[in-house]
């Protein structure tokens, strides 16, 4: 009986590496050999962390795009001071 490999593929989820199970088979034995394959998606080659803005809208490419870890956005400043008047000046931003 000649080798013969049959190759499968499962799919599970577009965001998650593709598994391959080959089977070798031959008239003593049966082999099964599991790979992990690579990322279906591009890897992300933007920023990861930005600063807020009041004034303009900030996109970050990565749809369908593999990440390696979490986008930090960070805070816009605010400050609080107490006035004459006995209330209190709240200051956002840096100016």
């Amino acid at each position: 009986m000649a080798d013969k490999a049959l190759d499968i593929r499962i799919d599970v989820d577009l965001a998650i590496p593709d598994i391959s199970i080959g089977v070798n088979r031959n008239w003593k034995t049966v082999e099964f050999e599991i790979e992990k394959g690579g990322s279906y998606y591009p890897a992300y080659e933007g920023p990861y962390e930005v600063d807020a803005s009041f004034y303009y809208a900030t996109t970050l490419a990565t749809y369908k795009r593999t990440m390696e870890n979490d986008v930090t956005v960070n805070r816009i400043p605010v400050y609080e001071a107490s006035n004459p008047q006995g209330g209190k000046t709240v200051t956002i931003g840096e100016w």
